[in-house]
């Protein structure tokens, strides 16, 4: 859970300073997220990279238009209580929000889950 918060901050700080490029720790699961967001359109790309024999995320981040304007307002991490007690994901910001979901299936977006028909815990809300 440590490591998808930090991601998830280190995303949002980055786009806020208008960075291109993030390299972030190798996991299972931020190479899940990172799959996700790409999928979603919402990171240009990412690879695997060894920096100073150590391995590495690099991730390329995205904006619209003429590379001035954010693809994403905010990436808030949901609180546990919240996922817990959701029991149904629903569209936020009129139809425009993007949630990142743990399923038994790995992590999903919202859309995903819907076409599926299976649900799970809601980590990441993105708008």
């Amino acid at each position: 859970m440590y490591s998808i918060t930090n991601l998830a901050n280190t995303i949002k700080n980055a786009q806020q300073k208008y960075k291109y490029l993030i390299k972030y720790p190798v996991s299972t699961t931020v190479i899940d997220l990172t799959t996700v967001l790409y999928q979603q359109n919402i990171i240009r790309g990412f690879f695997i990279d060894n920096y100073n024999q150590n391995y590495c995320l690099s991730i390329l981040l995205k904006y619209g238009g003429s590379n001035t304007k954010h693809i994403f307002k905010n990436i808030i991490l949901v609180s546990k209580s919240f996922s817990h007690k959701q029991k149904m994901v629903l569209k936020f910001q009129n139809g425009f929000g993007l949630y990142i979901v743990s399923t038994t299936k790995g992590l999903m977006s919202n859309s995903q889950c819907t076409k599926l028909k299976i649900g799970g815990f809601v980590l990441i809300q993105i708008f």
